[in-house]
Parts: C-alpha cells; sequence; structure tokens
C-alpha cells in the first residue's frame, strides 16, 4: 500500500473484514467496509487493484458476470459507497 500520513490501515491486521453486498466487491455491507472503501478511494484509488482483480475472478464462468475495466469499476466503487451513505442515514 502506498504510504499515507492519514492512513489508519498502518499494517495489514488493521485493514478490516472486508464485507461486500455485491459480486462486484464494490457495495460495502458494513461501516468498517465502508471507512476502508472510503479512504481508499480517496487517497490511494490504485492500491485497490487487487479487490478489482478479486472481482474479476468469475468472469470466464457463463452467466456468472460481466467483465469490467478499472476505471469503470472504480466508478461502480464510488456509486456503491453514494449508495450505502443514503441508506445509513435513513
Amino acid at each position: 500500500m502506498t504510504e499515507c500520513k492519514r492512513c489508519p490501515y498502518k499494517t495489514l491486521d488493521k485493514i478490516p473484514l472486508l464485507i461486500f453486498k455485491d459480486r462486484f466487491y464494490s457495495s460495502p455491507a458494513n461501516s468498517a467496509t465502508y471507512d476502508f472503501m472510503a479512504h481508499m478511494l480517496q487517497y490511494h484509488p490504485d492500491d485497490l487493484e487487487f479487490l478489482h482483480k478479486r472481482a474479476q475472478m468469475y468472469v470466464d464462468i457463463p452467466d456468472s458476470q460481466y467483465r469490467m475495466d478499472f476505471k469503470k469499476w472504480l466508478k461502480r466503487c464510488q456509486t456503491g459507497l453514494k449508495t450505502y451513505n443514503k441508506i445509513k442515514e435513513v
């Protein structure tokens, strides 16, 4: 991970269990995942490539999901964070 003075995730064990609502790993299911994704999207978007690769793991299985490039996936993550924020506010 890129060095960051603001980053609360200094070591791997500080990264929370990442739980998502969708198979694209773009919509957080809990506040810890939301906090992690929000920080990473703001300060280290390129470091999220490991999640993108994991989300694309099943694209070769027929009818499972479609292939998505990294830029589109980042956009989808931003939408997922906004949706989570709206739900949390209600």
